[in-house]
């Protein structure tokens, strides 16, 4: 990078003489040829003037040295930003991405009780830690991923009971990564790194999961085509009720499709001197996250909406119910599909606050749906929810505050702590008992949470917060 800088001196010098020009007489000074026809004191003011501009340059000189060395620090650190994710169902990575290891699914038996929700990708090379060999004793268990497809017509159906693999994916110079179901193509500003199928457990099995998207092309283990069983991947199909019908269909399949924002794919130089090497760095360091503000229908004002939707989940009482609700866009996309609800199959329903219980304006929510909306922040590095806190730890920015909520505690279906804005919005004409994904306010029990700080049976807040 090459730097050209352009200096203009003017200078003033009072005189009796009209004869000389402030060039002449800066060019007598550097060459002590100064003209006769100035007395001493215009020679020294000059001197001075001179002396005066020479600091004045240095330090620009410095600090623009300064600010090339801090520039290129931050360019660096732009281009050194990078995204990993999972890629279910596939050996491979896309063309623009690295691959960090290519291995199996591994999960929870599907009909333990006390099954571990999350599919992992485990490596192909294991390597172990303090162990001892044999199923002894009370311990958790991890088994393989098998596609439960045959329900599913095309393609799709040839999958079924051959084991899952997986692969993990690192893009570089991308800021931020995002799933978004009941999609196929990318949002404006957005890059496809891959689009497939949103899956989830049996609704009817003992064992919890959470949504995945597995890609639209699957590739299988080989060697794994038996009915062995482990973590269970199946279609998820749409539920009409809270979950709105149109533009949703009653059992139709539902896609997803995973994208990563462009951090910055352009190298840019400037032939005026309009714009200063900050503003350029300004518009390529976008650096971004992403969160889902859920109960509300629009972003903060330092946000950018990406989808304003309806939450969507599993059904409060499936005992093999998907625990995450996702943000579903208000204008689904659909791949390989067959209406009706048909078969074994994983079931998307929509979500509905249950408050009746709590004081104040929270009580008129009670049975109305959930909206949700996905916010992006430019120039923040990370985000996050803090429960138990309604104001921000110091150097972190509010994005948003609101209740801790998760599912009612004695029905069948695992749910996750979710934070719901302090002030929530509803869905119009979605004011009726229909059930779905269930939101309940949280409140804490004493015993190993520790009581004081904490308060038995007092509703749990949370905030969620970006830091630059």
């Amino acid at each position: 990078m090459d730097f050209l800088i352009f200096l203009t001196l003017s200078v003033v010098v009072s005189a009796e003489t009209s004869k000389e020009s402030c060039k002449d007489m800066l060019q007598g000074y550097l060459t002590g040829q100064l003209s006769s026809a100035l007395g001493a004191y215009q020679v020294e003011a000059l001197r001075r003037e001179f002396e005066s501009f020479s600091i004045e340059v240095k330090k620009a000189l410095k600090e623009v040295k300064e600010k090339q060395v801090a520039d290129m620090q931050l360019i660096q650190e732009v281009q050194n930003s990078s995204i990993v994710y999972v890629r279910w169902g596939k050996k491979t990575c896309p063309s623009n991405a690295e691959q960090v290891l290519s291995g199996y699914v591994g999960g929870s038996w599907y009909t333990h009780t006390g099954a571990a929700v999350h599919p992992l990708c485990l490596p192909k090379n294991p390597e172990w830690g303090i162990y001892r060999d044999g199923t002894d004793g009370g311990k958790a268990y991890i088994f393989g991923g098998e596609y439960e497809t045959n329900t599913v017509p095309s393609y799709m159906k040839t999958l079924y009971q051959h084991d899952v693999p997986c692969v993990v994916c690192l893009v570089r110079r991308r800021s931020v990564v995002q799933m978004f179901p009941a999609r196929k193509s990318c949002y404006t500003g957005w890059k496809l790194e891959y689009h497939g199928y949103l899956m989830a457990g049996y609704h009817g099995y003992k064992a919890g999961f959470t949504y995945t998207c597995v890609d639209s092309h699957p590739d299988t283990v080989h060697g794994g085509h038996a009915n062995k069983n482990g973590y269970l991947f199946y279609p998820v199909e749409a539920r009409c009720g809270t979950l709105k019908c149109p533009p949703y269909v009653e059992g139709r399949e539902v896609t997803m499709v995973f994208q990563i924002l462009l951090v910055f794919c352009v190298v840019v130089y400037v032939e005026t001197n309009k714009e200063s090497c900050k503003d350029l760095l300004q518009e390529i360091q976008n650096s971004s996250i992403v969160y889902t503000r859920w109960g509300k229908k629009t972003c903060p004002s330092n946000a950018e909406q990406v989808i304003s939707g309806y939450v969507g989940g599993s059904w409060y009482d499936h005992t093999g119910a998907a625990v995450n609700p996702l943000c579903l866009p208000k204008n689904p996309e659909w791949g390989i599909y067959k209406d009706g609800t048909d078969g074994d199959k994983a079931y998307m329903y929509g979500g509905e606050y249950q408050t009746d219980t709590v004081p104040a304006y929270m009580k008129t929510l009670y049975q109305h749906d959930v909206p949700c909306v996905v916010c992006l922040v430019r120039k923040r590095s990370v985000v996050q929810m803090f429960p138990a806190r309604k104001t921000c730890y110091a150097g972190w920015k509010l994005e948003y505050q609101g209740y801790l909520m998760a599912g009612y505690h004695g029905y069948k279906a695992g749910s996750t702590y979710t934070c719901v804005d302090s002030h929530p919005d509803t869905v119009h004409g979605g004011h009726a008992n229909k059930n779905g994904y269930l939101f309940y306010p949280v409140e804490a029990r004493c015993g190993t949470l520790k009581c004081p700080p904490y308060v038995e049976g007092r509703e749990v807040v949370c905030v969620v917060c970006s830091k630059e």
